[in-house]
């Protein structure tokens, strides 16, 4: 298992995107966010979600219990499956929101099919009041805003069991 989780580290640091109009914007070309985009981005600190997801790789070496919905009634008690403590029943790491749209569905488990519905489900955990506009822009700056295009290698129709990749259709058939 140690080398597995290693083997997965090393090829998770291959993935790097620094490409997309959120870094051009923040190394001083401030014209490649449009207003939509600033605004997104804004309301995206002012939400806390960058507490989760911090600039500039918008991830987190921390857990945290976001209250995932279950999937297929399967309950999931991450971390805890690791270190066995009941505090980190429900504990998950923030993953990078850079290219979320080749990721989709949402979440450890794919319980979230759509992106804004994800935004709409993290915000709800807040405490803070938000508007459906709100939604539309922080998902607006993070489908479009933290893109590129530079790190989209095009994806096999099948993974080596013969399997669908999970943007073809269900991970598992029947389902």
């Amino acid at each position: 298992m140690a080398n597995l989780a290693s083997a997965l580290a090393a090829f998770q640091r291959t993935m790097v995107s620094d490409r997309s109009l959120y870094d051009a914007y923040a190394a001083g070309q401030e014209a490649t966010l449009n207003e939509e985009l600033v605004e997104g981005m804004f309301l995206f600190a002012e939400m806390g979600c960058d507490d989760c997801h911090s600039p500039p790789l918008f991830e987190s070496e921390t857990f945290a219990n976001r209250n995932v919905p279950a999937s297929d009634g399967i309950i999931d008690e991450g971390r805890a499956e690791v270190t066995g403590l009941s505090e980190d029943i429900g504990r998950f790491r923030a993953p990078t929101l850079r290219n979320l749209f080749e990721s989709e569905p949402y979440f450890h488990n794919g319980s979230v099919k759509r992106l804004e519905d994800a935004v709409r489900h993290e915000l709800e955990q807040t405490g803070i009041s938000f508007g459906e506009e709100d939604v539309r822009l922080i998902e607006l700056f993070v489908r479009k805003g933290l893109r590129d295009d530079s790190r989209s290698a095009d994806r096999p129709k099948t993974v080596p069991s013969g399997l669908p990749t999970p943007l073809d259709g269900p991970i598992f058939p029947g389902r």
